[in-house]
């Protein structure tokens, strides 16, 4: 029940929907890699410390950047949870704990040697990068769909079928 009340917000409200615009920007090799670099040291933090979050531990090294700008953070987060994740099954290969849902279930299925930890890595580089390509083009689309859809009946929508999916899966 925590999303109803900024859905009943936007219902009594009023809105305007911007239109959204595309701008292909490149930006700089420094930027992405200074910006991943914080990003995996914050990844390392949240993997070695289990109480501090991504947000968290993104504010924690954006200490220590000059000025942090959306852009900026957002590719930090990313990061983070990139890392956060190979992390995790770094772990669970070296020590065989498991720190997260996904490593638990990894770790049900196969049998961790290290030519399957190899031939992991290899089909996560080629899977990510698929998800990117394929995250990219659907974004666009979706973007552009959505700006022609009723923002107050979508929201209607979404309150309705949440309170479906509360009242079916509470009993």
């Amino acid at each position: 029940f925590f999303g109803f009340s900024s859905l009943i917000t936007a219902l009594r409200g009023n809105f305007l929907s911007k239109k959204q615009g595309f701008a292909f920007k490149f930006y700089k090799s420094s930027f992405v890699f200074s910006n991943c670099v914080f990003g995996v040291l914050a990844g390392l933090i949240v993997s070695i410390f289990p109480g501090i979050g991504p947000a968290q531990s993104g504010f924690l090294v954006s200490n220590f950047s000059s000025k942090m700008s959306n852009k900026k953070y957002i590719t930090i987060l990313g990061a983070i949870g990139s890392t956060n994740m190979f992390f995790s099954f770094i772990v669970l290969f070296f020590v065989g704990k498991a720190r997260t849902g996904s490593a638990v279930a990894l770790k049900e299925l196969i049998y961790f040697s290290p030519e399957m930890f190899l031939i992991l890595s290899g089909i996560v580089l080629i899977v990510s990068s698929i998800a990117f390509v394929l995250a990219f083009f659907s974004s666009i689309f979706l973007v552009k769909k959505f700006q022609l859809f009723d923002y107050k009946k979508l929201t209607f929508v979404v309150f309705l079928f949440l309170i479906f999916v509360s009242f079916f899966s509470t009993n």
